[in-house]
């Protein structure tokens, strides 16, 4: 709702989700990809033979998004966009035939029920007259004048007919200047309230578990006794934010919107204990905070984040965020140079800290997290490039990881699988160098991302060298309105000792098997797809994988677990709107 001065605005987003996972626990022997030669048998993808079977992870979730906002303003006059000018203008010669004809219609009913004939030709046609006819005369006597009585004139003189249509054309021009102004609300000030909660439940249930796959076990009690497993955890959070903003560009002179805000966060966990039951922990934290941002205009614009935790379990935390961009005009178009960076010290997340499950079970004292970085980007529309560079130092970085005894050195059985929550003792330093360029040439297009990345420590951050992505494709018209892309894709990164899965957690690992780790990539993927649009329907053929089976076949982005071979795919997408 408005009003002259006021307004509010609000919106409520609800959403839920359930998710159930069949876990595997990747392949036994990962040469039934590489080396299928090796086998008397040959094993259709289907068959290979997996770790785990009977083991699912099943994900519940419930989402609630809630923001008031109440506007203090004022309204003032804005000349309109060409765009409601051409559309007001429409409107009225709109209305103006439409009132036409229903007088000529009403005129015909009329000529009917007079018993006269109705002139098409003649009705609307009206003489035309231009002041006093040559020869009219007055009548009677010219008053004389009295100038002992004679009271002065409130008319203005018009001399001639230029300064006449000079006048009319000056009081046509005001009031077509009027016709095209709008209202528009001004907020100024706003007070506003956020409130977002969220509920987790994730459960690992196995009913087959390998002899002697886990290394420890914790407690047996529960829903499922003998090997089976039921990991149950539960989480909520409750966080609210109250926020008193001062908006940009509502004067001349407000030239950045100003923030300062306050949040309650509530946080509650639930985790199985040795016994059957279920251990609760509670978490609250208070932080306060403030934003100076200026985002309109063309040639600066910047954006600063600042919030500190002041009470709770997040009491000390701080985060300053911040982005800055000049816009250049060069060569006949926009250079964008773009400065962002950010400094967060954090407190690791729950589950970093406390995790209790069947085989896995942690309670750490972690150091908070201190996460830099800077990050610079150049991007140039008229040649459809954009590079990015970007620096990172974590100190005290938390992360799981992943161990276990390989029997062969074909990974054809797995024993003793262990997870724990880390926190590396030296920081981290990542660099990142991204190219983004696509080419246009008639119908021939071309997309391409090349990535470079160091990272200083591996072993708690591992990274491929080089990543690249390449889309080449035609894109054409048929007829007006239906257009054809026909192309392939190229995906393809260096190999490197990549994350490891861990089915019972759900969550990707560091693999922590020293000089048996597995190192997967250096291996291309090709697909080749069409696609044609039809108005707002979309028609789409792919084949995903195209060269499968070729090179080394080393066709894994996680050890153990291969990419499906080739799949032919297709569908169809539609907007429902006109």
């Amino acid at each position: 709702w408005s009003s002259d001065v006021c307004s509010s605005d609000l919106h409520l987003l609800f959403s839920t989700l359930h998710q159930k996972a069949t876990e595997n626990g990747g392949i036994t022997n990962d040469d039934y990809i590489k080396h299928p030669e090796l086998f008397e048998d040959t094993y259709a993808e289907n068959e290979i033979p997996t770790v785990l079977q009977q083991n699912w992870n099943r994900n519940n979730s419930v989402h609630v998004f809630f923001n008031h906002r109440y506007n203090v303003g004022f309204n003032r006059k804005v000349r309109m966009t060409d765009e409601e000018i051409k559309a007001k203008k429409f409107a009225m010669a709109s209305k103006k035939e439409n009132a036409a004809e229903d007088a000529k219609e009403e005129a015909r009913k009329k000529a009917r029920q007079e018993g006269k004939k109705f002139d098409e030709n003649a009705f609307g046609k009206t003489p035309k007259f231009a002041g006093r006819p040559d020869d009219a005369k007055i009548a009677g006597d010219e008053p004389a004048a009295d100038k002992k009585d004679a009271k002065p004139t409130e008319r203005i003189a018009v001399n001639g007919k230029s300064a006449a249509d000079s006048i009319m054309a000056q009081e046509k021009k005001a009031a077509q200047d009027t016709a095209w102004m709008k209202n528009e609300y001004v907020p100024v000030t706003s007070f506003i309230h956020t409130l977002k909660f969220d509920n987790y439940s994730r459960t690992y249930i196995a009913y087959q578990t390998p002899a002697d796959y886990y290394l420890n076990e914790y407690y047996t009690a529960g829903k499922y006794e003998g090997d089976s497993i039921y990991d149950n955890t539960k989480h909520w959070e409750m966080k609210n934010t109250l926020t008193l903003a001062t908006l940009e560009g509502f004067s001349k002179w407000a030239k950045a919107g100003l923030k300062a805000f306050v949040s309650y966060d509530l946080r509650h966990f639930e985790l199985p204990d040795t016994e059957g039951g279920v251990m609760k922990y509670n978490e609250h934290s208070v932080s306060v905070g403030g934003q100076l941002s200026k985002r309109q205009g063309k040639l600066l614009h910047y954006n600063a984040v600042a919030e500190i935790g002041v009470a709770g379990e997040d009491a000390g935390t701080l985060a300053v965020d911040g982005d800055v961009d000049v816009n250049i005009p060069f060569l006949g178009d926009t250079l964008s140079v773009i400065g962002s960076g950010f400094f967060h010290r954090i407190t690791p997340s729950f589950y970093f800290r406390n995790y209790h499950g069947r085989h896995f079970w942690w309670e750490n004292d972690l150091d908070k997290i201190i996460h830099t970085r800077i990050m610079g980007t150049l991007k140039f529309a008229k040649t459809k490039t954009m590079l990015r560079v970007a620096v990172d130092e974590i100190k005290n970085y938390a992360y799981l990881s992943q161990s276990y005894n390989v029997t062969d050195n074909n990974q054809a059985a797995r024993t003793g699988v262990m997870v724990q929550a880390k926190q590396s003792g030296s920081p981290v330093n990542l660099l990142t160098a991204q190219l983004f360029q696509d080419v246009r040439w008639g119908i021939l297009n071309w997309e391409n991302v090349i990535t470079y990345q160091h990272s200083s420590k591996t072993d708690v951050i591992p990274v491929p060298a080089l990543n690249v992505y390449s889309n080449l494709y035609l894109k054409f018209p048929v007829v007006k309105v239906l257009n054809i892309d026909l192309g392939a894709d190229v995906r393809y990164f260096t190999s490197y000792e990549a994350p490891d899965y861990s089915p019972a957690l759900s969550q990707y690992t560091v693999q922590d098997n020293g000089d048996k780790n597995v190192k997967v990539g250096n291996y291309p993927i090709v697909n080749v797809y069409a696609n044609v649009h039809i108005k707002h329907t979309r028609f789409f053929v792919m084949m995903t994988h195209v060269n499968k089976g070729s090179g080394d076949k080393n066709y894994f982005f996680v050890p153990h677990y291969p990419l499906n071979g080739s799949v032919f795919r297709f569908g169809v997408s539609w907007n429902f709107f006109n």
